[in-house]
């Protein structure tokens, strides 16, 4: 019923969600100081994003109900780990949400696990990557697609799929092009990206 969208006023560097009804008529604000897309919770009620704190070297996955009350703090990493502020997709149970992660200064890639009731991190297990910057549950909550950076000195961002919660992860593609978005079809026989 709606579309949400983020925009950046000129000469800030903080995001605002909007959202707009799909046929049509005036924006609305749905929360000040956002740094990624949003993520819903399988039911559409809450949405989930991040939110850096440049001036605490921190950096945060922000949980709240769809209309942008209730913004609680879920998790936070303080450098040298941090969630890199490039995306995040909640579980279709409803009970994880995976974000980006990294650990600074190691040019190391992280899928981080969190628990939506308690907030504890899970690091998965993942090859050594250089960068994730997308992350994207299939349907059935088996898997995670990942654009990851191999470490291994290649410069493109590839996809690869990630058994969840543990299982041996396999590159799906194996390109020139350098991928750096993901979205899963409903039925989970396709992604574009």
């Amino acid at each position: 019923n709606h579309i949400y969208y983020t925009t950046y006023q000129r000469g800030t560097n903080l995001g605002n969600l909007y959202q707009i009804a799909v046929l049509g008529g005036g924006a609305r604000l749905v929360v000040e100081d956002i740094d990624t897309a949003v993520s819903f919770s399988p039911d559409g009620s809450r949405l989930a994003f991040l939110r850096g704190y440049p001036d605490e070297a921190t950096s945060a996955v922000i949980v709240a109900n769809a209309d942008g009350s209730n913004q609680r703090q879920l998790a936070m990493r303080k450098r040298p780990t941090e969630f890199p502020l490039l995306g995040l997709a909640w579980s279709p149970d409803g009970r994880t949400i995976v974000a980006t992660g990294a650990i600074d200064g190691r040019m190391r890639g992280q899928v981080v696990a969190v628990d939506v009731a308690t907030g504890a991190e899970r690091v998965v297990p993942t090859p050594d990557w250089r960068q994730v910057s997308r992350v994207a549950w299939l349907p059935d909550g088996s898997a995670i697609l990942v654009n990851a950076q191999e470490s291994a000195g290649e410069s493109s961002s590839q996809v690869f799929l990630v058994p969840y919660p543990s299982g041996e992860v396999r590159r799906l593609t194996s390109d020139l092009s350098s991928y750096t978005g993901l979205s899963v079809a409903p039925d989970g026989k396709s992604f574009a990206c």
